[in-house]
């Protein structure tokens, strides 16, 4: 059996770890925080007294867990998962789902994968097992309708012995929890359906938040409120557990976040997105299947980290597609760099990598083209990149001098006109103005018509032409 296989997380789409992991899984190769000679002696990149540095004192301090904690713990997440899916299912709003899912399905107007957590390969589905999980779960459907549907009956014809009976045996089947974990316990509802059940829940508890008002006696609120209580309660057990699991397992993130250092990311940044890795395998955790955690554990931080640094290391985005040609190329131009004793052509690289020719010529230019970023810092000082950088917007001080001797002949000039004309061709070419006005604007303004703004206009420009100044100006365009 393969490793993703066995694993039961690697999905086609999950990188490129599927191919990595083709073999058996070898617990001797994969990391293991045990054999780690981790302690608090060890130096690490940042300065003493980091916020990082206090980080890993606290994390080596932190007990490992045996593998007989690890199914102990494993065990208790599954039962309190459990036993808050039991909770939800038997609550008015998870029967009310129950019944309509179940009628759905039946009818084929949703499927069962819609519904339960399947593998999203098709090819990795046991099709007998899944025939089997959406047939349970129809006939469980029928079962909760059934009896609703005799309760509802009884209370139309007002047989209260009946109706008290009835009411009794419902009560046994939708309100005991063994009951209903008997019908759906094997059947693996996704979890975001179970996060839909519990705020439908909240909300009938609290019906104000939802501006309704309630028509529950005073012992259904009461149990509903129970209900609600029973389910936070398991809620924080479970998250307790698997904050457990995730801390005695944090020295595994940071010995696999050394091994990927300076490729784009900071250490603390890998520890992150490997932190994040930690915490979906611990969602994941099979305890079932005989894996040791850390074994499984790996694979998940290894490809959190590893997309993080493709996605998050370079100013601009490269596809990961692109990154293992890159890193195939790399590995070939090394080798053949130490055989050769030169320089390899890209055709060679091409040859040797099994790529062609085009793709290895992209690759190199990717490689070639680094952005460098205008905020960083040149050596150890404050000075950036970007101070360096000429701004070509920028006006030069020969320019303001020019422009200041310009202005002030234009209004020399201008002063020979009269007022009137002179404060005509200021607001027709926008001299002193934030912007230029047409003839009608100048027109409405003094009061005449367009017409004789364009023949002063015209005039006045025809005294300018005669200027004796007029040389004066055509030397700032020469």
């Amino acid at each position: 059996m393969s490793s993703a296989e066995s694993l039961g997380v690697l999905e086609e789409e999950e990188f490129q770890f599927a191919e990595e992991a083709s073999g058996d899984v070898d617990e001797e190769k994969c990391p293991d925080v045990e054999d780690d000679e981790f302690t608090a002696s060890r130096r690490f990149p940042d300065p003493p007294c980091s916020p990082a540095e206090a980080y890993f004192r606290e994390v080596v301090g932190m007990p490992l867990l045996s593998r007989n904690q690890e199914c102990d713990l494993a065990k208790e997440i599954e039962a309190g998962e459990k036993r808050i899916k039991r909770l939800l299912l038997q609550s008015p709003v998870g029967i009310e789902w129950i019944v309509r899912a179940a009628g759905q399905m039946e009818s084929e107007e949703i499927q069962a994968e819609h519904i339960m957590e399947l593998p999203a390969n098709p090819h990795r589905r046991d099709e007998g097992n899944h025939a089997f999980l959406r047939d349970r779960f129809i006939s469980s459907g029928k079962q909760v309708l059934g009896v609703c549907s005799a309760l509802e009956l009884l209370r139309d014809k007002g047989d209260s012995t009946e109706e008290e009976r009835a009411g009794s045996s419902m009560g046994e089947l939708l309100w005991n929890e063994a009951d209903i974990g008997t019908l759906f316990d094997q059947i693996p509802i996704k979890k975001d359906i179970l996060e839909d059940l519990y705020t439908g829940l909240r909300e009938q508890v609290d019906p104000i938040k939802r501006g309704g008002v309630t028509s529950h006696s005073a012992g259904a609120r009461q149990r509903l409120k129970d209900l609600l209580s029973a389910v936070r309660k398991s809620q924080q057990q479970v998250e307790q557990t698997k904050h457990q699991f995730v801390r005695a397992n944090l020295r595994l993130v940071i010995k696999i976040a050394r091994q990927y250092m300076n490729r784009g990311l900071s250490l603390s940044d890998l520890i992150q997105e490997g932190n994040i890795g930690l915490m979906k395998a611990v969602d994941k955790f099979d305890y079932q299947r005989g894996h040791k955690f850390s074994t499984y554990a790996s694979w998940w931080i290894l490809q959190r980290i590893t997309r993080a640094i493709a996605e998050q290391s370079r100013t601009i985005r490269v596809p990961v597609h692109v990154l293992e040609i890159e890193t195939k190329v790399a590995k070939t131009f090394r080798s053949l760099l130490s055989q050769l004793g030169r320089k390899p052509t890209h055709w060679e690289i091409a040859e040797a990598a099994n790529i062609p020719l085009e793709k290895v010529k992209k690759v190199s230019l990717v490689r070639m083209e680094q952005p460098t970023s205008l905020d960083a810092h040149v050596g150890d000082t404050d000075t950036e990149f970007g101070d360096f950088i000429a701004d070509e917007d920028a006006v030069s001080p020969l320019e303001k001098t020019i422009q200041a001797n310009l202005t002030m002949e234009i209004k020399g000039i201008l002063a020979s006109l009269s007022p009137r004309e002179a404060e005509i061709l200021r607001m027709r070419f926008g001299i002193d103005e934030c912007r230029e006005y047409t003839l009608a604007e100048l027109g409405f303004q003094f009061g005449i018509s367009r017409e004789r703004i364009r023949q002063i206009e015209n005039a006045a420009l025809r005294k300018l032409k005669n200027h004796a100044l007029r040389q004066r100006l055509i030397s700032f365009y020469e």
